[in-house]
C-alpha cells in the first residue's frame, strides 16, 4: 500500500500518493512512464461522505494505473465548484442546484460570468432533506414558520437552499444562523423551534427526537413545483415513516443530486476512462460511503442522466452510450455540437 501524506495546497488540504501531484496533464516520470495526473476537490475530512470520496479516487487509480489523483478538501460543493471553474482542482463534488444556478449565472450567481465550462462527469447520490421543529411549538407547516426563531445552516447548500424555499413563498423565520452542533444546543436551549439539514435518519435530529418529541414539516405539492420551476434541479423526495423516533406516517420533502463534475478541458478519454472505473468498483464505494452515501453510484448510469441539470462531459456521454443510455439533447454539451 502506498503511503498517504496530507498537505497543504492553495490553500486546500490535500490527500495525495507519496509522489508530487501536479494539475490536469500527462507527464513524463523518471521510469519515462506516460501518467495522467489529476486533483479532485472533495468535502471535508470530518463530513461523514468524506470516505466515500476516497473511495473514488481509489477506483479511479485501481481501474487506471497511469493515473495519480490528489484528493483535495476544498470544502462544500459551492466551494469545489468554484475551486474547479477556475482550476484550482480538475474534477469534484458538487451540488445539483447549485450547480445549474453557477452554470446559468442566475439567482445568487446573477451579474457573474456563467461558469460555462463546468460539465457533469457522473451522479453519486441523492438525500432526503428534513426540516423538523419541536411538537411542543405547535407548528405544523412550513407556512408556521413565519416570525418563528429557526435554526439555518451556514456555509451549506441546505441552508443556502432552506432560505431559497422559504423566500420562494413569502416566509420569514426569525433566522438563527449556526454550525450543526450549535443548532443542535440551541434546540436543547429552547431558543430555537428546530432547523434544517440533509437526511432522512440525521443523527443530530435523530438525538433530539429520543429526549423530546419532534414534527416533520412536509412540502406541499404546490411548494415543490414553485421551486422546481425556478430551480429543475430540484426533486421530490420521502422520508418514510419510522425514519424518525415518534414518526407515523410519510412526510414529503425535496432532495437534490450530488455529482461529480468538472471542466470541459478534461480530455475524453480521460474522463471516460475514470466513469468506467468508478462503475466497475461502485459495490467498493458503497462499502466505504456507507449505507447513507453514495447511494446512486452502483446505478450511475441511468442515474446520471435522471439527475442531470447541466450538460454532461464527452468522455461521460460516450461511456453511457455504450452502457445503452439514451442522452437526451439537452445534456449535449456545446463542444459535440459543433
Amino acid at each position: 500500500m502506498q503511503k498517504l501524506n496530507v498537505l497543504r495546497l492553495s490553500g486546500f488540504r490535500v490527500l495525495c500518493m507519496a509522489t508530487a501531484v501536479l494539475s490536469l496533464g500527462m507527464m513524463l516520470d523518471a521510469g519515462q512512464a506516460l501518467a495522467v495526473k489529476l486533483k479532485m476537490g472533495t468535502v471535508w475530512q470530518t463530513s461523514g461522505s468524506y470516505p466515500g470520496y476516497v473511495a473514488v479516487r481509489d477506483a479511479i487509480v485501481k481501474g487506471n494505473p497511469d493515473f495519480q489523483v490528489a484528493v483535495v478538501e476544498s470544502g462544500g460543493a459551492v466551494m469545489t465548484e468554484e475551486a474547479t471553474a477556475k482550476g484550482q482542482v480538475d474534477f469534484g463534488n458538487s451540488d445539483a442546484p447549485d450547480l445549474y444556478m453557477k452554470y446559468n449565472g442566475i439567482e445568487k450567481y446573477q451579474g457573474q460570468k456563467p461558469a460555462k465550462n463546468l460539465r457533469i462527469l457522473w451522479v453519486n447520490q441523492h438525500r432526503p432533506n428534513t426540516i423538523f421543529v419541536l411538537e411542543k411549538s405547535g407548528i405544523k407547516s412550513i407556512e408556521e414558520l413565519d416570525g418563528q426563531s429557526y435554526g439555518v445552516l451556514i456555509g451549506s447548500i441546505v441552508g443556502d437552499t432552506f432560505r431559497y424555499i422559504m423566500d420562494l413563498n413569502g416566509i420569514k423565520p426569525k433566522y438563527f444562523p449556526g454550525e450543526p452542533g450549535a443548532l443542535s444546543d440551541a434546540v436543547e436551549n429552547n431558543k430555537i423551534w428546530g432547523y434544517c439539514k440533509s437526511g432522512d435518519k440525521e443523527s443530530s435530529i435523530t438525538r433530539i427526537a429520543l429526549s423530546e418529541p419532534i414534527t416533520l414539516l412536509p412540502l406541499s405539492d404546490e411548494v415543490l413545483e414553485k421551486v422546481r420551476k425556478a430551480n429543475p434541479a430540484y426533486r421530490k423526495s420521502i422520508i418514510k415513516a419510522g425514519s424518525y423516533p415518534g414518526q407515523t406516517e410519510d412526510v414529503q420533502t425535496w432532495t437534490s443530486a450530488s455529482y461529480i463534475s468538472g471542466r470541459d478541458d478534461i480530455p475524453e478519454d480521460v474522463v471516460y476512462k475514470m466513469i468506467k472505473a468508478v462503475h466497475e468498483n461502485a459495490k467498493d464505494i458503497r462499502k466505504a460511503a456507507g449505507a447513507n452515501y453514495f447511494q446512486l453510484v452502483e446505478q450511475l448510469t441511468q442515474a446520471t442522466v435522471d439527475y442531470a441539470s447541466i450538460p454532461l462531459h464527452p468522455g461521460s456521454i460516450k461511456y453511457l452510450r455504450e452502457q445503452g443510455v439514451d442522452i437526451p439533447d439537452e445534456l449535449i454539451p456545446p463542444e459535440m455540437k459543433m
